[in-house]
């Protein structure tokens, strides 16, 4: 997990391309994806550009997450 807020199911996977692109990573990432799901995590999956990008978008859905989460 990149990142993860105490008391609350909300994580985060902040992932750039550069470490995700491969097949393997594809096949890595839906893996690691589906096992948070299970284990009843709600995740965010933001991209390292988007994060450069759009900060102030992303941390307001963050925002509404943690409401409807808590």
């Amino acid at each position: 997990l990149d990142f993860k807020f105490a008391n609350s199911n909300v994580v985060i996977e902040a992932d750039g391309y550069a470490y995700h692109s491969s097949p393997e990573a594809f096949e890595r990432d839906r893996a690691r994806l589906n096992a948070l799901r299970v284990r009843g995590f709600v995740v965010l999956q933001w991209t390292w550009k988007a994060l450069m990008e759009h900060p102030d978008e992303l941390v307001e859905q963050l925002r509404r997450l943690l409401r409807l989460a808590a």
